[in-house]
């Protein structure tokens, strides 16, 4: 059974991944000059990393590649499926390839984001017509980019924003492709195998609205109902099941 300890580690784990970092120029100079010390090096007192998510338009732009590189200790990368795997069998990491580049020039650490998502799905993903199907496709993308970038990364966010607290089936699960065909087990499934890829790599869920107390973040971590969502179940795979780290 999972403990309190472990239920409120998971779920701080979670709140403490916003989509971005920081948004401002002015946010940056605020926190380094305040202190002597840049947002990445005040961080890094409580062990914590502070990065954002770099993208390969943003990568025109000198100024904020300047601001990037000096302020942040660990970049996202992201690879939507929309982007990456326009078709079943082509795959685009042109931009995926530049913002690594950066990283690698800059010793940045890097994060993946996502491997699976409901959202930014290319046409022939949203017909997938069985389990098998889904896992085969799941296990192929892992393996192209968990496997061919092993070592490179320091985590990845392996499933993404699965919840929807207002969702009728009983682990609340967003309807998408991937509960259709395999319910809560796309949780299990996807951490098992990206851990079998690069068993080195953190391997997270995220989320975000779950940290507080407020109604909104209580029903997306239980429900309406105060049943577990799939949120309990990432986190329940992660200490009883699933190598799963956050």
């Amino acid at each position: 059974m999972m403990n309190r300890r472990h239920f409120l580690a998971g779920t701080l784990a979670l709140g403490l991944m916003p989509k971005r970092a920081f948004s401002t120029t002015s946010l940056a100079r605020k926190g380094s000059d305040a202190q002597g010390m840049t947002l990445a090096q005040a961080a890094s007192k409580p062990g914590l990393l502070y990065g954002s998510p770099l993208f390969p338009g943003e990568l025109q732009n000198e100024a904020y590649l300047k601001l990037f590189g000096t302020q942040t200790s660990i970049l996202t990368n992201t690879v939507y499926m929309s982007v990456t795997q326009p078709r079943r069998e082509t795959w685009n990491l042109a931009g995926f390839e530049k913002v690594r580049a950066f990283a690698r020039k800059k010793n940045l650490r890097m994060r993946g984001h996502p491997l699976v998502w409901h959202e930014a799905l290319p046409g022939w993903a949203r017909t997938i017509s069985s389990p098998e199907e889904a896992r085969q496709v799941i296990r192929n993308r892992i393996a192209k980019l968990v496997g061919r970038f092993k070592g490179e990364f320091q985590s990845w966010d392996v499933v993404n924003e699965a919840v929807d607290p207002s969702a009728k089936n009983s682990d609340h699960l967003t309807d998408c492709v991937w509960s259709k065909q395999l319910g809560v087990e796309y949780l299990d499934y996807a951490f098992r195998v990206a851990h079998d890829t690069d068993g080195h790599a953190l391997l997270t869920y995220n989320d975000y609205g779950t940290e507080d107390d407020s109604d909104a973040s209580r029903a997306k971590r239980f429900g309406e109902k105060l049943e577990p969502t799939a949120v309990f179940y990432a986190m329940k795979a992660a200490f009883l099941n699933a190598p799963h780290h956050a």
